[in-house]
């Protein structure tokens, strides 16, 4: 008997997830749900570019903010060297001596004796000459052809602290002298753009001491460096005298006006009047410089004065009445310049009123005076 084993294999199909259909409403669903995942994704690229570029446009002003300003400031510090340069052409106007500071830094940012002590960085020590040959007829006052050292002249200029200069000179030699000794010209102190402390810049300066009386244009170009002529006008007026002085600028405009002592004397004051002097001087336009002075000398001591600080035609204003009846003169002026200004050559005219009086035989008088650039009545002076 034979038994026969007999395996059942039992087997099981399963079929691929793949290959399982889905349903309908699913497979309507599916590409909705694709573009819904699209446009998510667009969106989000959509809004970081947008960021990106709202964050370029902020840098972008904000660069343009910055060049606006900076354009701001180089037009100021182009209008500010403009302004020095036209002072510098109209021969220190509103600066010290020489204006020492014509070809370097602003003076302001060096460090001053009381911040530093004495160095070549706040101390300028200078110097002025002319030598000359002067022949003139039997009745000039030069008849014999001399050789002469016409002028000589020191300067000291420190810087004491911010915006505030000392300055002196010593005169070892002017034509004006009749003797050879020194000299005390100007000695002063400068305290320079006192208008900043209120945001003007420029607009008030004052000075202190012994300082040139600013009565018309020539005094400032009378020094033999700065005169391109020999000589002087016929008028000459000019003068050094004790006391305060106020200058500044705005725009076109410039003033000076100066109370001071008025009398000769050095050390002291023979009346209690003082003289006060203005100027206010208009620059339309690059080539031309105008100006209008007026002056009191104040009343004036026969005795302990002398004589007027200020000079005028060859000597100083004194008294023309008689010694023994006149004991106080006294003397107003006013003075009209006109500066016209080229790269090669200017031309310098001036005219004035001069009245005297005295308490003597009333003694009065009444002067007009007029020039045309240094020297003589009709004087053009050309650079070649």
């Amino acid at each position: 008997m034979t038994w026969r084993n007999r395996t059942v294999t039992a087997s099981v199909r399963v079929r691929s997830p793949m290959s399982t259909p889905l349903p309908r409403a699913r497979r309507r669903a599916l590409p909705f749900a694709l573009m819904f995942c699209l446009c998510a994704m667009a969106n989000g690229l959509i809004a970081a570019d947008t960021n990106d570029l709202a964050t370029q446009l902020r840098q972008l002003q904000e660069q343009n903010r910055a060049l606006q300003e900076q354009l701001r400031q180089q037009s100021e510090a182009v209008k500010r060297l403009s302004e020095r340069l036209n002072d510098l052409e109209r021969g220190r106007e509103n600066a010290p001596a020489a204006s020492t500071d014509a070809g370097t830094s602003d003076r302001s940012t060096q460090p001053g004796l009381l911040t530093r002590g004495l160095s070549s960085e706040n101390v300028v020590l200078s110097g002025e000459g002319g030598l000359a040959f002067f022949h003139q007829g039997s009745q000039g006052h030069f008849p014999n052809a001399e050789f002469r050292v016409d002028e000589a002249k020191l300067f000291l200029d420190a810087k004491v602290f911010q915006d505030v200069y000392f300055f002196a000179e010593a005169n070892l030699i002017t034509r004006e002298q009749d003797e050879e000794y020194l000299e005390l010209g100007e000695l002063y102190v400068d305290f320079e753009n006192v208008s900043r402390l209120w945001g003007q810049d420029r607009l008030l300066n004052v000075r202190a001491g012994r300082i040139d009386i600013p009565f018309g244009e020539e005094y400032l170009a009378r020094d033999a460096i700065d005169n391109p002529l020999i000589s002087h006008s016929l008028s000459d007026l000019w003068g050094v005298d004790e006391g305060v002085e106020l200058y500044g600028r705005w725009k076109q405009l410039q003033y000076v006006l100066a109370v001071q002592n008025g009398g000769h004397p050095l050390l002291r004051d023979g009346e209690a009047d003082k003289a006060v002097v203005g100027k206010i001087g208009y620059d339309p336009a690059k080539w031309l410089h105008l100006s209008a002075s007026a002056m009191r000398t104040g009343n004036l001591d026969v005795q302990k004065d002398q004589f007027s600080e200020l000079w005028f035609g060859g000597g100083f204003i004194r008294q023309l009445g008689a010694a023994a009846t006149t004991t106080k003169f006294h003397a107003e002026l006013l003075e009209g310049d006109a500066q016209f200004l080229w790269p090669r050559g200017h031309l310098k005219s001036a005219g004035g009123w001069l009245r005297f009086d005295d308490n003597g035989a009333r003694f009065s008088r009444r002067t007009v005076f007029h020039s045309s650039a240094p020297a003589t009545l009709a004087s053009v002076y050309l650079e070649t």
